[in-house]
């Protein structure tokens, strides 16, 4: 999976420190001389899938909290920022190349099963991911949007790799 979004500010960073460093053939990576510090001593910790799983988490939610309203009306459509839809169809949502950010773009359908009783909501569908971010995400989750904060529960599954999607709300503010 590639995340080239994510990725290139930090590998264009650690380039223009890396070309500031001494030239010997040292494996010292911090100031040296009053230089600027090295590659991993920026303070700034390195991207991880991790870090990009909860990216994708946010974007996600924030798809989910535009068609709350739709979906209690069982139709409408949500137009990205940076291009495509989500159609709502029932409790189907339909993402058409839809992207929050011009840069990365959604494909698939996701189903949200509502339980009235508790207000519970069961998401569950695939996601492909195009554009900057590459992949595919399977989405098997459940939250109660009537709660603050939300408190999902349950997994995104990103090529291949499970996130528990408790720890990436719980790494978002709009969880």
């Amino acid at each position: 999976m590639r995340f080239r979004r994510l990725l290139w500010p930090i590998v264009l960073v650690a380039g223009l420190l890396a070309s500031g460093c001494n030239d010997d053939d040292s494996n010292v990576t911090g100031p040296q001389d009053n230089e600027q510090p090295g590659p991993g001593d920026d303070g700034e910790p390195a991207a991880t899938e991790g870090d990009q799983a909860s990216a994708f988490y946010s974007e996600l939610n924030g798809a989910l909290i535009g068609v709350f309203p739709m979906l209690l009306s069982g139709e409408g459509e949500l137009a990205g920022a940076g291009g495509g839809r989500v159609i709502v169809s029932g409790t189907t949502m339909t993402f058409e190349d839809y992207s929050p950010d011009g840069a990365t773009f959604m494909a698939g359908e996701i189903q949200i099963a509502i339980d009235f009783a508790t207000s519970m909501w069961n998401i569950s569908g695939s996601l492909t991911l195009s554009g900057e971010s590459e992949g595919e995400a399977v989405i098997a989750m459940t939250l109660n949007p009537l709660v603050t904060p939300l408190e999902p529960q349950g997994t995104v599954t990103i090529d291949g790799t499970e996130y528990d999607v408790a720890e990436l709300a719980g790494e978002n503010a709009d969880g």
